[in-house]
């Protein structure tokens, strides 16, 4: 049933337009002046608004105007009513963005007629996005999953294989081949010679088990990156002699010389060998997926410590032993007291303009026992102690105080985007914990928005979406982060209450090179364009990356191009190096807490 806000001081034109609606099966809200219908709009979200022009406290076109601020009602088709019929009265109207003019007095088939056809169009509208929307995403499906120099399927396609193999309780093990010295061969051979070079490696990658879905031992071939290629095999024991020899096989197929434009050229490569029945459980905040990549990433850095040319397996105690992690988990209990973590931040700058539109806060820990920390070693063992709720609230915390801190410092604020984890997401009292830390930071709520990935939000769309929304109304922005990397796609773009898109670094890597890629982001920096989102690219390394993404009407980039995450004090020198507009020499004196989030 749609929902019609009727706005009308006259009582009985109120009472009359509401009953023609309910006997057309729609549901009326009514509010008598401008004000409270501004305020049911903002509550409600209705479908159609019809709106008298001059009425108490805010007339028509002050409604209209206030609602066109406001990206999640200003597409709400608005029907005027008036009693003035003057071109220039309906000029203004239209100019302010109403979709018809009704003069009264009006008929009740005139009013019906106009409310259908807003509707109507409003429909054809939605459907013709959505259309847009199926069209992409099955270019990008058909696009996103392939290499486009070997056709081989790239490394989405793996991650969403192995989620499949493990919700499947299948035993196998990941290869992870990787061309050693590949930096000093790609600048010795021409670009040609080096696209043929990896062409010939996958080639013969295949060799060893041809690329099959069928029952054998191989169940697919991947290309991971420039230089790194990936198989799956059910072999899973490595001291039963086939992984062993399939290690070897692999090795010695792939030093042999290839022949390019005459002259041969000799290449070694080091293998990480991880197996499904050696992957300890993960925690929540890491996959099984993600754990088998990182204990296959894992050996082969042994293997590459050690001069590469040769392959290694995963054990558990090669990322560090029972003993390490109890030194981790000690150590984390005292952290937040002993004040051992600190926020960077990592600038977020429009393309256009090159200025600091904002910052994303990161985790670092600096423990006096243990030294820097990697958040991949310590995050999972917060959530899994229970402290995770506790190090993100400071986490909160302390990126609201440093924009209050930056407000005082600056002409125009600088906003701060805060990861928020799906075992946040899930927790009680979210929003209500949000609203204290805006309140009690005292920074408006604009200039926080909360980044999530897809595949969190996929996992409990329902209730994520809930949570989302009402964030959004708090004012929070939300972004969508990594996004291409996940389930949810462009499908999903126009149900997610978000604001920003994050595109992921791994479509950005190079990305003037590589033609697949540059389809997928342009699909969907104009999708996102036409839904009104903004578009982040993250992992921006290079000018050639920055100007592609420029060309394509990338809104913001993040990324190494122009900083690496910092402290506050070293952004604040940044922003002030970039920025034309002066930062106050004499700011009001802040004290910045680096405690947890006080009670309310």
């Amino acid at each position: 049933m749609s929902k019609i806000l009727v706005i009308e001081d006259n009582e009985a034109a109120r009472e009359n337009i509401s009953d023609i609606l309910r006997l057309e099966g729609f549901e009326p809200l009514v509010a008598t002046n401008g004000q409270q219908g501004l305020e049911l709009a903002f509550q409600h979200t209705p479908d159609l608004i019809i709106c008298d022009v001059m009425m108490p406290k805010l007339n028509g076109y002050e409604v209209l105007e206030a609602l066109g601020k406001d990206e999640r009602l200003s597409t709400i088709p608005f029907i005027f009513l008036t009693a003035k019929a003057a071109r220039y009265d309906v000029r203004q109207g239209m100019t302010l963005g109403s979709s018809d003019y009704l003069t009264k007095p009006f008929s009740p088939s005139e009013l019906v007629a106009a409310i259908k056809t807003q509707l109507k169009r409003k429909e054809t509208i939605t459907q013709s996005y959505a259309q847009q929307i199926n069209h992409l995403q099955r270019s990008i499906d058909q696009n996103s999953h392939t290499d486009e120099l070997t056709q081989l399927p790239n490394q989405a396609a793996l991650s969403q294989t192995l989620e499949q193999y493990l919700t499947e309780d299948k035993d196998f093990s990941l290869f992870i081949i990787s061309v050693d010295q590949f930096s000093f061969l790609s600048s010795t051979l021409s670009t040609a010679d080096t696209e043929e070079l990896i062409k010939l490696i996958a080639q013969r990658i295949q060799k060893v088990f041809p690329h099959s879905m069928a029952s054998e031992s191989l169940k697919d071939t991947f290309r991971m990156g420039q230089n790194q290629f990936s198989v799956l095999t059910d072999q899973v024991d490595p001291d039963g002699g086939q992984l062993p020899r399939t290690a070897y096989r692999f090795l010695n197929l792939l030093r042999a010389p290839y022949i390019l434009n005459g002259k041969a050229v000799n290449v070694t490569t080091s293998i990480g060998i991880a197996s499904t029945t050696n992957i300890t459980d993960a925690s929540r905040q890491v996959s099984r997926v993600e754990s088998l990549l990182q204990g296959a990433k894992t050996a082969l850095y042994k293997v590459q410590q050690k001069g590469g040319n040769d392959y290694c397996f995963y054990r558990p105690e090669m990322i560090f032993s029972a003993f390490e992690r109890l030194d981790v988990e000690n150590a984390l209990y005292y952290a937040l007291q002993q004040d051992e973590l600190e926020v960077f931040y990592q600038p977020q700058v429009d393309i256009s303009a090159g200025s600091v539109v904002g910052v994303e806060a990161l985790l670092r820990w600096k423990s006096a026992q243990l030294g820097w920390v990697s958040p991949t070693k310590f995050i999972p063992i917060a959530e899994e102690i229970g402290l995770i709720n506790d190090i993100s609230n400071w986490v909160l915390w302390q990126a609201c105080e440093q924009v209050k801190k930056w407000q005082k410092l600056m002409v125009k604020p600088i906003g701060v985007s805060v990861n928020l984890s799906a075992v946040q997401l899930s927790q009680p009292g979210l929003c209500e914990t949000v609203s204290k830390i805006l309140q009690k930071t005292a920074i408006a709520p604009h200039l926080l928005c909360l980044e999530i990935t897809e595949n969190a939000l996929i996992k409990n769309k329902g209730y994520a979406i809930n949570i989302l929304q009402e964030l959004k109304k708090m004012g929070i922005r939300i972004a969508i982060d990594d996004f291409g990397t996940g389930y949810s796609g462009l499908g999903y773009l126009s149900s997610f209450p978000c604001n920003t898109i994050k595109l992921d670094r791994m479509f950005i890597q190079d990305i003037h090179q590589r033609y697949s890629n540059q389809r997928i982001v342009s699909a969907i920096i104009n999708m996102s364009h036409e839904l009104e989102l903004k578009v982040i690219a993250e992992g921006a390394e290079t000018q050639d990356e920055l100007d592609y993404l420029k060309l394509q009407g990338c809104d913001i980039v993040q990324g190494f191009v122009h900083s690496r995450p910092m402290p506050s004090s070293d952004v604040t020198k940044f922003i002030q190096a970039t920025t034309s507009e002066p930062l106050d020499s004499n700011p009001a004196p802040i004290t910045t807490t680096t405690r947890a989030l006080p009670s309310a």
